[in-house]
């Protein structure tokens, strides 16, 4: 059991998503999350089926294809617990143990780079998606808990818990919460991509401080909100790119 034979992809209808390495052209599509193709399934003759318990009402099902796991999934703010999780049912916690020594090692060279220069600045990060909704993100989330390894302080809006999931949404007239001395935006589809557009070229979006010092940073959506391993260290990448090797 050393890879995936095939898994279901995202509403964008996609696999995987940008940052995954050039290793998943043999992996076969199995359907949306919500409509896992078992038929497909059956075909790859698995030896183990991994899920959530968005899939608890076809385990049954699943389980006359191969054995099945189901995991609680809450959101991606616990992403520790389930890289974790995953590496405890696959047998793999070495290779846990020092995927998670490798994350650690680059968030200590990343803060060396970054020295005091973002001491006292406040690093925000807000997204579109989902029929043109506006939010951001939590400490307690994936992308804040990466910030708040790195040392990197948030906006006051981005501060507080916000449990469940760690998500803050945000109207346009609330846009000035996302103001910090840094903003990172994203988007997912072309209809979220104009929206955050529209909302660029209003007057309330012109006033926000990092507007005006021209330190806006578009990044990719599904990576600032994966939820992953492979995802932080994309994050970190981009992080060396706008903040450590951008003047």
């Amino acid at each position: 059991m050393n890879s995936p034979e095939g898994s279901i992809e995202s509403e964008t209808g996609r696999i995987f998503p940008e940052y995954t390495p050039n290793k998943t052209e043999e992996i076969e599509p199995l359907g949306l999350s919500g409509e896992p193709s078992l038929e497909k399934m059956s075909l790859l003759t698995p030896d183990l089926i991994l899920g959530s318990q968005w899939h608890s009402n076809v385990y049954s099902l699943l389980s006359e294809i191969a054995p099945t796991v189901l995991f609680d999934w809450q959101g991606t703010q616990i992403w520790r617990k389930y890289f974790d999780f995953m590496a405890q049912v696959l047998n793999r916690e070495n290779e846990a143990e020092e995927a998670w020594r490798d994350y650690y090692d680059r968030v200590e060279e990343l803060k060396t780079a970054l020295g005091d220069r973002y001491v006292g600045k406040a690093i925000s990060f807000v997204y579109v998606c989902c029929n043109n909704s506006i939010g951001s993100q939590a400490p307690e989330s994936f992308v804040g808990s990466i910030l708040e390894d790195i040392g990197l302080q948030r906006p006051p809006s981005q501060s507080e818990a916000s449990p469940p999931y760690g998500e803050i949404q945000l109207s346009e007239e609330e846009v000035s919460k996302a103001d910090g001395d840094v903003i990172f935006m994203a988007s997912y589809s072309k209809s979220d991509r104009e929206y955050l557009k529209s909302i660029t070229e209003k007057p309330l979006w012109k006033q926000l401080h990092a507007v005006q010092q021209n330190r806006v940073y578009v990044v990719d959506a599904e990576t600032w909100r994966g939820g992953n391993l492979l995802a932080a260290h994309a994050i970190i990448d981009d992080l060396y790119q706008y903040l450590v090797n951008t003047p």
